[in-house]
């Protein structure tokens, strides 16, 4: 069984500004200095999705993590724009954690509202851009032997 060290990776994420961007290389030239492999880059905040019809228009800049992505040689893992559909389910989700208890009538009702959760999320515009940008990060992972993991446990 390798190092923890071996196993850990870093994904940057940026928003498509200029100040942000600039944050991203001091972060790049962390995980650099500290030889941590980058699975990619994910620009954040990279347009608004409508309310109304879900079509993501580019309000703020664009494009500034994918350049950055190509300029510094690495993945680019994808796109997430504003959903304030997204920011709305998961504020209302927050709300109703906090009453949580370890009694078992309020742990089958959290569950309840977790799977609710997700299943809500399905339906936001920007699930499917995360799921893409999350497999494409899970296919650049290294090739790791989970049978001398699971033996090891």
């Amino acid at each position: 069984m390798g190092s923890v060290h071996s196993r850990l990776s870093a994904v940057i994420v940026t928003t498509p500004q200029a100040v942000a961007l600039m944050d991203a290389m001091k972060c790049l030239s962390f995980t650099r200095a500290v030889n941590l492999p980058v699975l990619g880059l994910i620009e954040n905040m990279s347009g608004y999705v409508c309310p109304c019809c879900g079509e993501i228009s580019n309000i703020f800049s664009t494009g500034g993590g994918k350049e950055m992505a190509r300029r510094e040689g690495l993945n680019f893992l994808g796109s997430l724009p504003v959903d304030t559909e997204l920011v709305t389910l998961l504020d209302a989700a927050g709300m109703g954690a906090a009453d949580i208890t370890a009694d078992d009538q309020r742990v089958d009702e959290r569950q309840e509202r977790t799977f609710g959760l997700l299943e809500r999320y399905r339906t936001t515009p920007s699930a499917k851009l995360f799921k893409n940008i999350v497999d494409h990060a899970i296919r650049t992972l290294p090739i790791v032997d989970h049978i001398t993991d699971v033996d090891a446990v």
